[in-house]
């Protein structure tokens, strides 16, 4: 639990913004940690900047103080302003404030770069019970159903081969 992961999980039970940007293969909005998704926009990518436990005992921290980094990349005019102004929404319901921001274009992409930094100030008791919420939405939406890559496997228990084709198991060689 963390403040980036409350952040991604607010952001993604956000309408407008799930709305707003690209979506993965799977149907999973573009929202990464410090990592982009190369090529495919709208999307946000969140960083810490800077983090310190606020208030700490007997080896135990109380608060907490983060400034997160919230990096907006769009294309397209009219879909920036609706999600920039629904990130802003959202980081404010769960206690974030903004400290600073800007925004530029690229020249040659022609790509808006908007950057947020929010400043979270928060106890560790608030985080929690906003992270298992966030949480909690987000799985109730979009259950968590791993899948593998098209192939052959074999399971020990039954001691069978078998394969997943088009993500779904099937029994019989395709």
């Amino acid at each position: 639990m963390d403040v980036e992961n409350l952040v991604k999980f607010k952001l993604l039970n956000t309408p407008e913004i799930v709305e707003g940007i690209a979506k993965s293969k799977e149907g999973i909005p573009l929202v990464g940690i410090n990592r982009g998704f190369e090529g495919t926009y709208p999307q946000i990518v969140l960083e810490m900047e800077t983090g310190r436990d606020d208030l700490f005992a007997d080896d135990r921290t109380y608060s907490i103080y983060e400034v997160i980094k919230v990096n907006f990349y769009s294309q397209d005019e009219n879909a920036f302003l609706a999600v920039k102004n629904a990130i802003n929404e959202a980081m404010r319901e769960i206690n974030l404030f903004r400290i600073n921001y800007y925004s530029v274009v690229d020249d040659g992409t022609k790509i808006t770069k908007y950057t947020v930094f929010y400043r979270a100030s928060l106890t560790t008791q608030m985080l929690s019970k906003q992270y298992t919420e966030q949480q909690f939405k987000y799985e109730e939406r979009i259950p968590d159903v791993p899948t593998l890559p098209d192939g052959e496997y074999f399971d020990f228990e039954s001691n069978q081969a078998y394969w997943i084709v088009d993500g779904e198991r099937v029994n019989t060689k395709p």
